[in-house]
């Protein structure tokens, strides 16, 4: 065998062995596991020391830390099988990511040092095992597939399953305790945890509120109560008898209250004689009040619209066409798990003067999901120009166009 055979023999074995090993190339970024998917407010990402302005779409790594301000919130999808939401005033480490999907590796660990941090997360085929944690305070979480709250207040930190299981294991403790939902467990330095069951229809309420200590009962009071105007206007009399009080009011409609100053009000008739004056409502053709500041409130591709009662008989509603158009283009505002939930979104949103709303089952990796839809759009301009009215004026960030 010459020494030039033996050469070449010996390049053919380091190409087929340099052949069989894995790719090392980075994921591309629609394949990356964690990245922006929503920012709004004071929100960004702090990386060896700097803080990095990340727009939509841009991934994030080991080590970020994840920073929001009063006004900010964040969005993240991790991977294909869930996201992450990140609440106000908070700050939310990337403790452990796997570079990509098909890494033999996939544990994933996020660690919450302060405020609220929301995950809804559906496991991978059972082919795959992919664990993820949350770490909080020394409180170590794994998560199931399901939906879950964690918030950190400095002393005192808790838990919520809404859906799923967690396996906790309080700091100092060696023992695993198995959460199920509807629950909540406070957490506290040097006692063992609390769980108490929680009412599931909270849950839109700590969506909504960015916070666990929400309740159903306090969003239902706070929608529900009519704007005031912070300075009402105030009409000269033109007689010289008592002059007629005047009143304003505002009453309530079928979306989330608007700051004070955002509703109109017009003074009542002056009349020649003391009288009780008439109630004069807003004119329909007023714009409709901008929605609270709040985030948008997202399951998987789930949002939920402000809840509010029903609007009472002869309540105007928002100045809106009630006939659908004849077009193909359509929106698709909300999903759900529930058909009776998404039925009642889109109610809510017929009371506040959308035409063409409808629901569309669909069933998603073998699971149903009600979708709330807006529909008769003639062009993708007049679609997109309506999505963002739903976003600015009913906070809703999660609207895409349907194509026809």
């Amino acid at each position: 065998m010459t020494p030039r055979f033996i050469k070449t023999l010996g390049g053919a074995v380091l190409l087929c062995l340099l052949s069989s090993l894995p790719p090392l190339v980075q994921a591309a970024p629609d394949e990356a596991i964690l990245f922006i998917e929503q920012s709004s407010g004071v929100a960004g990402v702090q990386r060896d020391g700097k803080r990095l302005a990340l727009q939509p779409g841009d991934a994030l790594q080991e080590q970020d830390l994840i920073v929001t301000e009063r006004s900010g919130r964040m969005t993240l999808r991790l991977g294909r099988h869930g996201f992450v939401e990140v609440g106000p005033n908070a700050e939310v480490g990337v403790e452990r990511l796997p570079f990509a999907a098909y890494a033999r590796d996939l544990k994933s660990i996020f660690s919450v040092g302060k405020g609220y941090f929301r995950v809804v997360w559906k496991h991978p085929q059972l082919s795959s095992n992919w664990p993820l944690y949350v770490y909080m305070s020394g409180h170590r979480i794994s998560l199931s597939s399901g939906e879950y709250f964690f918030q950190n207040l400095g002393e005192q930190q808790r838990v919520c399953v809404a859906a799923g299981q967690i396996a906790l294991q309080a700091a100092g403790s060696d023992s695993l305790e198995t959460i199920k939902p509807p629950a909540c467990v406070q957490l506290a330095p040097n006692s063992a945890p609390k769980v108490t069951p929680r009412n599931p229809d909270d849950w839109i309420a700590v969506r909504r509120a960015f916070s666990i200590e929400a309740t159903a009962a306090t969003l239902l009071a706070r929608d529900t109560l009519p704007a005031e105007p912070a300075t009402p206007p105030v009409a000269k009399p033109i007689i010289t008898t008592a002059p007629t009080p005047i009143t304003s009011v505002s009453p309530p409609v079928a979306i989330a209250p608007a700051p004070a100053t955002a509703v109109p009000v017009m003074p009542a008739p002056i009349v020649a004689a003391p009288a009780p004056p008439p109630v004069v409502a807003e004119p329909r053709k007023a714009a409709p009040p901008a929605a609270t500041a709040t985030a948008p409130i997202i399951i998987g591709q789930v949002q939920t619209l402000p809840a509010v009662t029903p609007a009472k008989a002869g309540a105007p509603v928002i100045a809106k066409p009630l006939v659908a158009g004849s077009g193909t283009w359509a929106l698709n505002v909300a999903s759900y798990p529930e058909a009776a939930i998404a039925e009642r979104e889109a109610q809510r949103l017929r009371a506040a003067g959308y035409a063409g709303v409808k629901t569309q089952a669909a069933t998603v990796n073998g699971k149903s999901w009600y979708r709330v839809q807006i529909g008769g759009f003639a062009s993708d301009a007049q679609a997109r120009s309506t999505a963002v009215e739903l976003k600015t004026k009913l906070g809703l960030q999660n609207v895409w166009v349907l194509k026809p």
